[in-house]
């Protein structure tokens, strides 16, 4: 290319290799190309578009792009369960990864995009724990066979035996298939046996939102706990930070321990 741009250019593998070029030249360096990743949204579009005259039943995601909407937040049936609250993860997740669960709960599609590293495996590994709770199956696809594999091994331990996976044909899959096999059958047996002698018991959903809620009030006491080793004390129309408010205390001891109370 620089050869092409000026007669005189000059090529190098690195910046050490340059020293005093004589004329235009390039040298080999890492860069980042930041853009929209928008074509496949673009192809995807011209897919549905093709099968639009032999199609009846139409995706919720597609329906509201045009205002249409079929989703579960609108047929609302009398005796559902909440499920918006009623998470049922197997991992921990942040704010940001419940709500693509919520999301997905209110509409029946969500859309997630993010550079790697930034918790998508992990946030699938969490819907599948939390689909196979309401005795939902699932399907994750992938170009590629090592994004299934980082898939099945972020989720919860318990379950990857239920996980059939049908990646490339090496030993390590038929291993895994056979180990799928295993565990189905082994859960199957189990919960038979443990069903005959105690019935079936579905799990109680107000129960899990009563201690969810007693657990968010725990929380919510830590962050005042941790708030209030920052917020200023307030005395005699003046704020002490509490750090310097230790300083004195400790420096008035033996001196103002007279002073009752706190």
């Amino acid at each position: 290319m620089v050869q092409t741009l000026w007669r005189n250019g000059m090529y190098f593998d690195s910046q050490r290799e340059v020293g005093k070029p004589s004329g235009p030249y390039v040298y080999r360096q890492p860069a980042f190309y930041l853009g929209n990743r928008n074509q496949g949204f673009a192809d995807t579009i011209e897919r549905y578009i093709e099968i639009l005259p032999r199609t009846e039943d139409l995706p919720e995601a597609l329906l509201r792009i045009v205002g249409i909407e079929t989703g579960p937040r609108h047929r609302s049936p009398p005796d559902r369960v909440d499920l918006v609250y009623d998470l049922l993860l197997t991992r921990d997740a942040n704010r940001e990864q419940k709500r693509v669960i919520h999301r997905l709960d209110e509409t029946g599609a969500v859309l997630v995009q993010g550079p790697p590293g930034t918790g998508k495996s992990h946030t699938i590994a969490n819907l599948i724990g939390h689909l196979l709770a309401q005795g939902k199956t699932i399907l994750v696809t992938s170009h590629a066979s090592k994004a299934l594999r980082i898939v099945r091994d972020k989720v919860a331990r318990p379950l990857q035996s239920l996980c059939v996976s049908l990646l490339d044909s090496d030993e390590e899959s038929t291993m895994q298939l056979e180990e799928s096999i295993t565990g189905i059958l082994k859960l199957l047996l189990v919960d038979h046996a443990r069903q005959a002698r105690q019935g079936h018991r579905a799990p109680d959903p107000h129960a899990r939102r009563a201690a969810r809620r007693a657990g968010e009030a725990v929380r919510a006491q830590l962050l005042r706990a941790i708030t209030d080793e920052h917020t200023g004390l307030a005395s005699l129309g003046e704020s002490v930070a509490p750090a310097e408010a230790a300083k004195r205390v400790r420096l008035a001891a033996g001196i103002h321990d007279w002073i009752p109370g706190r």
